[in-house]
């Protein structure tokens, strides 16, 4: 058996009537996850299967955001495995993947394409995808990120 990582895409959606919404509630928005997990199979497509049944269970969780709405993950039927050339460890690779781009392609461009533009928005918008009972308000009425020591 080898160690193979794989990795799996996401939709984020909500579903429901919206209580209390704020300036921080985007209705127009949807989150797009890429996990990346380890895996150890006889072949690709073992690892590629045991990957969609883990996808099809992690999508299962039921959640509701702060606005009441029930968080909706759906697995977009979407995979691509790597399998390592050693056993996992501090600095082992765990994923690579490869395409090809126009020479005029700036990495700025290139960046942008695959780690996504990070905006000042994107922490505030992101709320609506936020289970509820990691919610809570500090003093000044801010989120503030909640999380079991035993976690």
């Amino acid at each position: 058996m080898n160690w193979y990582a794989v990795k799996t895409l996401y939709r984020t959606f909500t579903d429901g009537f919206v209580e209390n919404p704020d300036a921080d509630y985007r209705e127009d928005l949807d989150m797009l996850e890429e996990r990346i997990v380890l895996l150890r199979a006889d072949s690709f497509d073992d690892a590629i299967e045991q990957a969609e049944r883990e996808a099809r269970e992690y999508a299962r969780v039921e959640q509701t955001n702060p606005y009441g709405q029930r968080i909706c993950i759906n697995y977009i039927e979407a995979c691509d495995a790597y399998m390592l050339g050693e056993s996992p460890a501090e600095s082992v690779e765990v994923f690579s993947s490869t395409s090809l781009i126009s020479r005029d392609t700036s990495d700025t461009e290139i960046t942008d394409m695959r780690l996504g533009v990070v905006t000042d928005d994107d922490e505030r918008f992101s709320k609506k995808f936020l289970s509820q009972e990691f919610e809570a308000d500090d003093s000044d009425g801010e989120i503030v990120e909640t999380i079991d020591a035993d976690w």
